[in-house]
């Protein structure tokens, strides 16, 4: 029994299919690449290969005279998520494994591009983005403030905390200035 994620035509107009496993193995490949650089391949790795895995029905598709039974899952529904992500490099690991300034360009390209060609079941098209990214360097290997003072200098605040929300307007998203340490900011794609 196969298992299918995308489908799509073909340059024959014949219907091309890509097996979850495919589609797995293929995600899993990309985010190892982007974040090789970065020492975090086998996370990149892990991240792919579980990225999609829930089933809601799976039925038997092989012929006979027994019929098995369906298996049955549970599908969560969440109509509306806000996600604050956070991450940081260490200089000092940079340095030893070679981390350069064009691979944390590479890595905030993977990020603002993140969601770019990767609708499935759980995530048809156009229900993820990236909305903002902000990307601090600082001026020295140890850095001007701790990873986390930078982390909770980001706000994610909902408008009308007594309403659910529906999408990102529904939130307001503010930044404390640090002094000497001025973001980025990249809009996602």
């Amino acid at each position: 029994m196969a298992f299918y994620a995308h489908e799509r035509n073909g340059p024959d107009g014949e219907t091309v299919r890509q097996t979850v496993y495919e589609h797995l193995r293929g995600t899993a490949r990309r985010a190892a690449e982007c974040l090789r650089a970065a020492g975090l391949e086998n996370a990149g790795i892990l991240a792919g290969l579980l990225h999609d895995m829930q089933i809601t029905k799976s039925v038997n598709g092989d012929p006979g005279e027994k019929r098995s039974s369906d298996t049955m899952g549970m599908k969560h529904f969440v109509r509306f998520g806000l996600y604050k992500v956070k991450g940081a490099i260490n200089a000092q690991l940079a340095e030893k494994t070679g981390f350069s300034q064009e691979d944390a360009e590479v890595v905030k390209e993977c990020l603002r591009t993140l969601f770019v060609n990767d609708a499935s079941s759980a995530r048809p098209e156009g229900s993820m983005e990236v909305v903002r990214l902000y990307w601090w360097e600082h001026n020295g290997k140890d850095g001007q403030y701790s990873s986390a003072k930078v982390h909770r200098s980001v706000h994610v605040d909902a408008k009308n905390p007594e309403a659910p929300p529906a999408g990102v307007d529904d939130y307001v998203i503010t930044l404390d200035e640090l002094p000497g340490l001025t973001p980025e900011i990249i809009y996602g794609i």
